[in-house]
């Protein structure tokens, strides 16, 4: 069996840069559309007695030969009892001809890569285009990834931020210092939300924190954080209030994502949804009217992991980055 290449998480922020990323993230999601991208039903569990979430998700992309998953989650506690990120993944890449493993690829920097990318494309495609002033409600990692993207797409002049946490916000200030965004925090989340042209979530939250009548003629929102049975960022009523919900996948967003709180309570009938890559291939409308509200429901396809891995993957071998796993 040929060697299994390990690709560390630094090697893959250098090999796969935004532009890149987001590039990669919305061919996949036009792929899907066209029934080229196979995602797998989804693992999720609790793991209560360590304040953690774990998951596997796995997929095929016959068209680009790319097989494989990814495994981990969110453990809450991590920064402060062990010193590492919240965020602990891995994705193993396999021989569709074989099942074969062919390689490993650190996945914590990935995640937040690909679902930064899929906001920036999702933003692109529902948002209006002159948007300037980015909301943002949670300010961890994928925040500041969010950022990140939306910036290599958009002219942002402004973000306005909230976090129940004062020093996470000081941090996120810090961290996208040199982005070329004017950073505000505020001490309320209410006037983060209604002074977005973007509105982006990214709480680990169980309980709304985004109230449907804060919610602007306009306003396109990304909501990331809402990827676990029983999660929830913004009131039922916002998605009610919607005039396009679009997301990654109806079923998985049923279950998992925001989506799962009005269809659960008869609100919301999964055929007035929208997926993302339908959008992208004119097979569903986008944005109705510049004073429309869009919501991008975010619940995470293996499928966009898997398009950024396979393509560092081939950049390894090619650069001689990564080494062998042993």
């Amino acid at each position: 069996m040929a060697q299994i290449r390990y690709v560390t998480d630094e090697e893959l922020q250098e090999l796969c840069p935004i532009p890149r990323a987001i590039e990669l993230v919305e061919a996949g999601f036009r792929a899907t559309a066209r029934g080229g991208a196979h995602n797998f039903p989804v693992v999720r569990e609790l793991i209560g007695e360590h304040e953690g979430i774990f998951g596997v998700k796995s997929g095929f992309l016959p068209a680009a030969g790319v097989l494989g998953l990814k495994a981990g989650g969110y453990w809450l506690q991590n920064p402060r009892r062990h010193g590492v990120g919240a965020h602990q993944s891995t994705v193993l890449l396999f021989h569709p001809e074989s099942g074969q493993l062919k390689g490993v690829l650190a996945a914590n920097y990935l995640t937040g890569l690909r679902t930064g990318a899929a906001g920036a494309v999702a933003a692109r495609a529902l948002a209006r285009p002159g948007s300037r002033r980015a909301g943002l409600i949670g300010t961890g990692v994928q925040a500041e990834m969010q950022l990140r993207c939306l910036a290599a797409v958009f002219s942002l002049e402004r973000a306005q931020i909230w976090s129940a946490d004062p020093y996470s916000m000081e941090s996120f200030t810090r961290r996208t210092a040199g982005l070329g965004v004017t950073v505000e925090a505020l001490t309320d989340p209410e006037p983060v939300v209604r002074g977005a042209d973007i509105l982006v979530t990214t709480t680990p939250a169980f309980k709304p924190v985004v109230r449907a009548e804060w919610l602007q003629p306009g306003v396109h929102v990304n909501a990331i954080g809402a990827d676990t049975k029983g999660k929830q960022e913004l009131e039922t009523g916002a998605l009610l209030k919607a005039d396009r919900v679009v997301v990654d996948s109806v079923e998985q967003a049923a279950a998992l994502g925001e989506l799962q709180h009005p269809v659960g309570a008869g609100l919301l009938d999964k055929e007035q949804v929208y997926t993302l890559g339908e959008v992208l291939e004119g097979l569903a409308p986008g944005r109705p009217a510049p004073e429309a509200i869009t919501i991008f429901d975010a619940t995470g396809l293996i499928m966009q992991d898997l398009v950024v891995a396979d393509y560092v993957w081939k950049r390894a071998h090619e650069t001689a980055k990564g080494g062998p796993c042993h």
